[in-house]
């Protein structure tokens, strides 16, 4: 069985580039025999924070995939730092 990952966006961030973003985590999913699971795109209110928490609780050897740290919402940094993180490398947002 695939190890699991959760892809998290934030649409404020990545603008216009949100379709990058994840082709760029499907790729490195795939790439490195990943499951990419489910695509969190979240707005400035971040209610995707607590979809993602809720799928991390349920999964936790799961990693998640960032276009960048910009995309770590203030109250989930702690959280999110605890996990294994993955920093897509060349999405630019």
């Amino acid at each position: 069985m695939r190890r699991r990952a959760y892809s998290y966006i934030r649409s404020d961030v990545a603008g216009i580039h949100v379709q990058r973003c994840e082709m760029a985590a499907r790729a490195w999913a795939k790439d490195h025999g990943y499951d990419l699971a489910r695509t969190i795109i979240d707005t400035p209110d971040e209610l995707g924070v607590r979809q993602l928490f809720a799928l991390l609780g349920r999964n936790p050897d799961a990693v998640v995939l960032l276009p960048s740290l910009e995309h770590v919402p203030d109250a989930a940094s702690a959280a999110v730092v605890d996990r294994r993180v993955v920093l897509l490398d060349g999405v630019g947002v």
